[in-house]
């Protein structure tokens, strides 16, 4: 069981990374725009106006310097997991920019999977925080 304590430090690092992230969101959207790192809208597309591509770079830098700071021995315990999420992280990236094939991006996403399985990480359960 959790004491009230530790609910309430979790209860501020959830909302000091929410924060910190709406923040890194914004000054990231502001430095793509001038960069013109841009989706212009086709047929496929399920907007109508540009918008400004990577959006989830902000929230997966915020969670990979949370992780790091709050969990580094799991960091370090996984280095294969991490730098292979790390990769997977830059190959997405890159694919916003530019267009990669198919191929690779498969292969990318192959090697992310086997990563895992290299590193035996099991998910036996999930605890929820319950209020």
């Amino acid at each position: 069981m959790l004491k009230a304590n530790n609910i309430t430090n979790c209860l501020w690092i959830l909302v000091l990374s929410i924060l910190v992230s709406i923040l890194i969101c914004f000054i990231i959207k502001i430095i793509f725009k001038k960069l013109g790192i841009i989706d212009v809208p086709n047929k496929r597309s399920s907007h109508v106006e540009p918008v400004v591509l990577s959006g989830g770079v902000g929230f997966l830098t915020i969670f990979g310097l949370w992780t790091c700071f709050l969990l580094p021995k799991l960091v370090l315990n996984h280095l294969l997991v991490a730098s292979s999420f790390l990769l997977l992280f830059f190959v997405s990236f890159y694919d916003d920019l530019k267009q990669i094939s198919s191929k690779v991006r498969f292969f990318v996403h192959f090697l992310v999977g086997n990563a895992f399985f290299i590193s035996n990480i099991k998910l036996l359960s999930i605890h929820l925080l319950v209020i």
